[in-house]
């Protein structure tokens, strides 16, 4: 990820600065400007089919604030993120400069390394009746 973000957001410095069970800060430190600076959490992610939940990027507003820090990234390789995690994006801090936080996901990934976007491979969904599913099955969850 670190190579990805030199290049995305090139001229930049991207410092790695985490470890493996570090109990939840930061990973990288991208620096595009004396004045612009984002904390970046990174997480992988097993299970490609989960979306990442609030909790991380709780932690990654906890670390902002506790670095005075008003920019940060979470990057995973979930499909996505929870509605509360989104939601999550929308604290209000007491600090006069502009607040912001993106969520990457797999697909942001993928984009990033200029990769063909690829469906996964589901071959079950050729013996599924579609108009016996319950109507609390998300479609786009099975196929």
């Amino acid at each position: 990820m670190q190579d990805c973000l030199r290049s995305e957001y090139a001229p930049c410095e991207v410092y790695h600065v985490g470890k493996t069970g570090d109990g939840g800060g930061i990973d990288l430190k991208l620096v595009l400007s004396d004045k612009e600076t984002f904390l970046i959490q990174v997480k992988r992610r097993s299970d490609l089919s989960k979306r990442e939940g609030v909790n991380v990027v709780r932690e990654l507003n906890g670390v902002l604030f506790r670095e005075g820090v008003s920019k940060g990234m979470v990057i995973s390789t979930a499909r996505g993120y929870t509605k509360a995690a989104e939601r999550e994006l929308n604290v209000k801090t007491d600090t006069s400069e502009t607040y912001l936080v993106r969520l990457l996901d797999y697909y942001d990934i993928v984009k990033m390394l200029n990769l063909p976007m690829v469906n996964p491979y589901r071959p079950w969904r050729d013996y599924i009746d579609v108009s016996k599913l319950s109507e609390y099955t998300i479609e786009s969850e099975i196929f």
